[in-house]
Protein backbone atom coordinates (compact mmCIF):
# COMPACT_ATOMS: atom_id res chain seq x y z
CA UNK A 1 0.00 0.00 0.00
CA UNK A 2 2.77 2.92 0.83
CA UNK A 3 3.25 1.86 -3.19
CA UNK A 4 0.43 3.10 -4.04
CA UNK A 5 0.08 6.37 -1.54
CA UNK A 6 3.22 6.98 -3.16
CA UNK A 7 2.16 7.37 -6.76
CA UNK A 8 -0.84 8.99 -5.88
CA UNK A 9 1.36 11.70 -3.99
CA UNK A 10 3.41 12.33 -6.87
CA UNK A 11 0.84 12.76 -9.34
CA UNK A 12 -0.85 15.31 -7.28
CA UNK A 13 2.51 17.25 -7.38
CA UNK A 14 3.17 17.27 -11.47
CA UNK A 15 1.58 20.07 -12.34
CA UNK A 16 2.71 20.46 -15.89
CA UNK A 17 -0.35 20.70 -18.38
CA UNK A 18 1.13 20.71 -21.72
CA UNK A 19 -1.34 23.37 -23.61
CA UNK A 20 -2.59 21.53 -27.13
CA UNK A 21 -4.00 23.98 -29.67
CA UNK A 22 -4.60 23.03 -33.30
CA UNK A 23 -2.73 24.34 -36.43
CA UNK A 24 -5.04 27.28 -37.68
CA UNK A 25 -5.98 26.39 -40.62
CA UNK A 26 -4.94 28.63 -43.71
CA UNK A 27 -7.00 29.71 -46.39
CA UNK A 28 -4.96 29.41 -49.46
CA UNK A 29 -2.03 27.06 -48.90
CA UNK A 30 1.40 28.24 -50.95
CA UNK A 31 1.88 26.54 -54.34
CA UNK A 32 4.77 26.07 -56.53
CA UNK A 33 4.81 27.73 -59.67
CA UNK A 34 3.69 25.26 -61.91
CA UNK A 35 2.20 22.60 -59.79
CA UNK A 36 -1.20 22.68 -61.33
CA UNK A 37 0.37 21.77 -64.43
CA UNK A 38 2.27 19.38 -63.84
CA UNK A 39 -0.67 17.74 -61.59
CA UNK A 40 -2.92 18.05 -64.51
CA UNK A 41 -0.73 16.34 -66.60
CA UNK A 42 -0.20 13.48 -64.87
CA UNK A 43 -3.87 13.17 -63.53
CA UNK A 44 -4.44 13.03 -67.87
CA UNK A 45 -1.33 10.39 -68.03
CA UNK A 46 -3.04 8.36 -65.30
CA UNK A 47 -6.42 8.41 -66.90
CA UNK A 48 -5.02 7.56 -70.42
CA UNK A 49 -3.26 4.60 -69.09
CA UNK A 50 -5.94 3.56 -66.93
CA UNK A 51 -8.41 3.08 -70.02
CA UNK A 52 -5.47 1.51 -72.00
CA UNK A 53 -5.68 -1.25 -69.23
CA UNK A 54 -9.06 -1.20 -69.61
CA UNK A 55 -9.22 -1.50 -73.46
CA UNK A 56 -7.02 -4.67 -72.95
CA UNK A 57 -8.28 -6.53 -70.46
CA UNK A 58 -11.83 -6.06 -71.53
CA UNK A 59 -13.29 -9.38 -73.10
CA UNK A 60 -15.37 -9.75 -75.66
CA UNK A 61 -18.73 -11.28 -75.43
CA UNK A 62 -21.77 -11.95 -77.51
CA UNK A 63 -23.40 -14.82 -79.30
CA UNK A 64 -21.20 -14.70 -82.35
CA UNK A 65 -17.91 -14.28 -80.21
CA UNK A 66 -16.75 -17.88 -80.71
CA UNK A 67 -17.75 -18.00 -84.57
CA UNK A 68 -16.25 -14.69 -84.86
CA UNK A 69 -13.30 -15.68 -82.93
CA UNK A 70 -12.76 -19.26 -85.30
CA UNK A 71 -13.31 -17.34 -88.52
CA UNK A 72 -10.23 -15.47 -87.92
CA UNK A 73 -8.24 -18.33 -87.22
CA UNK A 74 -6.00 -19.81 -90.34
CA UNK A 75 -4.60 -22.81 -90.90
CA UNK A 76 -0.43 -22.65 -90.89
CA UNK A 77 1.12 -22.10 -94.01
CA UNK A 78 2.21 -26.08 -94.45
CA UNK A 79 -0.94 -27.58 -94.10
CA UNK A 80 -1.77 -26.75 -97.87
CA UNK A 81 0.95 -27.71 -99.23
CA UNK A 82 1.33 -31.08 -101.29
CA UNK A 83 2.26 -34.11 -99.59
CA UNK A 84 5.41 -36.14 -100.19
CA UNK A 85 5.67 -39.77 -99.94
CA UNK A 86 7.74 -41.31 -97.15
CA UNK A 87 10.25 -43.59 -98.28
CA UNK A 88 11.42 -44.98 -95.11
CA UNK A 89 12.21 -43.90 -91.60
CA UNK A 90 15.94 -44.38 -90.08
CA UNK A 91 16.36 -44.98 -86.42
CA UNK A 92 19.77 -43.48 -85.34
CA UNK A 93 21.74 -44.53 -81.89
CA UNK A 94 22.31 -41.30 -80.57
CA UNK A 95 23.58 -42.99 -77.01
CA UNK A 96 22.81 -46.43 -75.56
CA UNK A 97 19.77 -45.17 -74.38
CA UNK A 98 18.14 -42.41 -76.85
CA UNK A 99 17.09 -43.12 -80.33
CA UNK A 100 16.46 -40.83 -82.92
CA UNK A 101 14.19 -41.01 -86.25
CA UNK A 102 14.85 -39.52 -89.43
CA UNK A 103 12.12 -39.56 -91.76
CA UNK A 104 13.49 -39.55 -95.45
CA UNK A 105 10.93 -38.66 -98.16
CA UNK A 106 10.90 -38.49 -101.48
CA UNK A 107 13.04 -35.58 -102.71
CA UNK A 108 14.81 -34.73 -99.18
CA UNK A 109 18.59 -34.13 -99.69
CA UNK A 110 20.20 -36.82 -97.67
CA UNK A 111 23.16 -34.99 -96.82
CA UNK A 112 20.47 -32.00 -95.70
CA UNK A 113 18.65 -34.18 -93.68
CA UNK A 114 22.12 -35.89 -91.50
CA UNK A 115 22.95 -31.96 -90.83
CA UNK A 116 20.02 -31.54 -88.98
CA UNK A 117 19.89 -34.38 -87.15
CA UNK A 118 23.69 -33.69 -85.97
CA UNK A 119 22.35 -30.27 -85.02
CA UNK A 120 18.91 -31.87 -83.43
CA UNK A 121 20.51 -33.83 -81.25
Amino acid sequence: MPQQERREEDLQECTFRPSINPRPKTACPVRVKGYEEVVNRLRKVNMEKRALEEREHKKAIGENYDKIKLMNLKPPSFVGKHKRNLLMYVDVNVTPVKTGRIGIYEGDDVRELARNFQKTF
